[in-house]
């Protein structure tokens, strides 16, 4: 019988880098709206796996710069076009 996979599993792909202290870099879209009456929001979604509030984010993609990436996992994920600032 197949499980689906868990968060756990999904992390046992990562164990050496984890236990040894290296970085796994990701890049994430903040992503801020002012509103009328003065203030802020900023956009969240929910994980599909435990339905936690998280902001959209990728790993890098080859050939993309991190603003770019932004870009497209906010468009993947959340449905939000927008223009990124380059860091």
């Amino acid at each position: 019988m197949n499980k689906a996979p868990t968060l756990l599993s999904g992390l046992a792909g990562h164990a050496e880098t984890i236990l040894l202290g290296k970085v796994l870099e990701q890049f994430g879209a903040l992503w801020p709206r002012e509103e009328p009456r003065g203030g802020s929001e900023v956009l969240l979604i929910t994980t599909r796996e435990t339905g936690r509030w998280t902001i959209p984010k990728g790993w890098p993609i080859k050939g993309l710069a991190p603003h770019e990436v932004v870009e497209r996992e906010a468009w993947e994920e959340a449905g939000v076009k927008g223009r990124a600032k380059k860091p």
